[in-house]
């Protein structure tokens, strides 16, 4: 029988963007409209998955109302309706759309900005007055001025190359840049400062943050030419809005326009009374193809995270640089099994370690450490740790990761190597199945899942045997196993793959043979 997800999507999404979440056929989909908080708190508990756009907020009491919800897909870009933070505390993925509106964002903005240099709105309205006032709308043309972008980011990226089209001077803002990136498309960065003060239209193109939020304010518009346009198309609250009145009314800058507010809807009358400003009702993102790319992009996304696949679009847990995708979930997995493994052999670990062995020391590890953080913590709590929330979960319980790098590819290409204070483990990853290839020590060989009976023993003979005898007695079958040893009838360490779960008692039988101790049962 299938497990059927429940998906709760809210605000007004692409039916035909939803396409892959109806094929997949393991999802009920319930299509709400835009929800107050006290709505989607009463609703969340029962849901797997949110779907919204801007319009329903998704504050810390709904995430913490809702039990079974383990993913929040945002269609569109920006996600401060949503609380990152107890989503992530929660375990809850939340993942964007950060392509599918570039497009209209960027054909928005320059929208925009035609409309506030040859005065489209007013002219308008003028003549769907019945007038005709060819005097009062004169306008400025584009050619030869200056174009500042404050931001290049996908949309920042898109606005400058096609003003530079219209072949204006594009000059941009950016302190994430290295100096001299896009040159080649005639971009110049420059420092905030020198933006403000020389450019003839500004553009905005930034995230809302700490860092952002009245980034514009009065003593910077101030510093705007005289003649300059402001436009704001990436979120509310980097304009101040009252700063800006005054400056539009003092007639230090020639106009702004507005797609996004502090307040949405907005309730300014001051803003919507000013002749210089043009104001759309948050439109950026608003058209047929953005929207249906949007919800398509977080729909199988969505598809791709119950698959067991951390999209590359998640917003609170990130996979960078280079590296071989395929190989890399596979790691991913033996990090968790590793993490798994060394929880159940170990008791009262204050400190664990991990080594990145080979070509792994050179990956992004954040999204490894977390994994082995889940294998190791999933087994000791009771509440739900995973990927997202298993570095928070890890720092608020004291349990300290250190971590270190091996580039030496002596013996394996990759490989990684966990340990606590009392046990070591090394695995690899070999024809897709992840493997223990080195336990306190001692080499071994043996995949990495189902049932495991783990016990050090003397190297003698009859030992292997009688164990066998013992499970075969007790109706157990043995899958594989292998016998790690340093030296000739020694101190062995034992590793039998069962098909079945051992009983206490059979366990304990194991451990009365004579020269075997330590005998433990990991479930992986």
């Amino acid at each position: 029988m299938k497990n059927i997800k429940k998906i709760l999507v809210c605000d007004n999404i692409s039916e035909s963007g939803l396409k892959a979440l109806y094929e997949a056929g393991d999802f009920e989909i319930v299509k709400k409209g835009k929800l107050s908080p006290d709505e989607l708190e009463k609703i969340i508990p029962e849901f797997d998955a949110l779907l919204v756009r801007s319009g329903t907020k998704v504050g810390s009491k709904a995430i913490e109302k809702a039990k079974n919800l383990k993913i929040i897909a945002r269609a569109g870009v920006g996600i401060d309706n949503i609380d990152l933070a107890a989503a992530t505390e929660k375990g809850v993925l939340v993942i964007n759309a950060p392509s599918g509106n570039t497009i209209a964002a960027c054909e928005h903005t320059i929208g925009l900005i035609l409309s506030l240099a040859r005065k489209i709105p007013l002219a308008d309205v003028s003549v769907k007055q019945g007038k005709w006032e060819k005097k009062k709308f004169l306008g400025v043309e584009l050619y030869g001025k200056t174009a500042g972008i404050v931001g290049l980011g996908k949309i920042g990226f898109e606005v400058a190359k096609r003003l530079a089209g219209f072949q204006m001077k594009v000059i941009g803002f950016d302190p994430y840049l290295p100096k001299g990136a896009f040159s080649e498309y005639g971009i110049e960065l420059v420092d905030f400062d020198t933006l403000v003060r020389t450019a003839d239209i500004i553009s905005v193109h930034v995230p809302k943050n700490e860092k952002t939020v009245n980034l514009f304010n009065y003593e910077v518009m101030s510093g705007m030419k005289k003649s300059a346009f402001l436009v704001n198309c990436s979120r509310g609250g980097i304009i101040n809005e009252d700063d800006l009145v005054k400056i539009l009314e003092e007639e230090k800058i020639k106009g702004a326009a507005l797609d996004v507010f502090g307040k949405e809807p907005l309730e300014r009358d001051d803003l919507r009374k000013l002749a210089n400003i043009v104001l759309t009702p948050h439109l950026g993102a608003s058209t047929v193809e953005a929207q249906e790319k949007v919800a398509r992009s977080v729909a199988g996304d969505i598809v791709k995270f119950f698959e067991g696949e951390i999209p590359l679009s998640s917003c609170n847990f990130r996979i960078s640089g280079e590296f071989p995708r395929d190989d890399y979930n596979l790691y991913v997995k033996l990090a968790e099994k590793l993490g798994s493994f060394l929880s159940q052999t170990t008791k009262g670990a204050e400190t664990v370690k991990i080594v990145y062995g080979g070509e792994i020391a050179e990956w992004d590890r954040t999204p490894i450490k977390s994994a082995f953080l889940q294998g190791f913590l999933g087994n000791i709590l009771d509440e739900r740790v995973n990927l997202v929330n298993a570095v928070p979960v890890a720092r608020k319980r004291g349990l300290r990761c250190e971590e270190a790098e091996n580039p030496e590819k002596r013996n394996f290409l990759r490989y990684i190597s966990v340990s606590s204070q009392s046990q070591s483990l090394k695995g690899i990853v070999y024809l897709k199945d992840v493997r223990l290839v080195e336990f306190n020590g001692f080499a071994t060989d043996i995949s990495m899942d189902g049932n495991l009976i783990v016990f050090s023993n003397r190297d003698i003979p009859g030992i292997i045997g009688k164990t066998g005898t013992l499970l075969g007695e007790s109706g157990i079958n043995i899958a594989s196993m292998d016998v790690a040893r340093r030296e000739k009838n020694k101190t062995a360490f034992t590793i039998i793959k069962v098909d079945e779960i051992p009983s206490p008692e059979t366990l304990e039988k194991i451990g009365e043979i004579e020269g075997i101790s330590d005998v433990m049962l990991i479930k992986l």
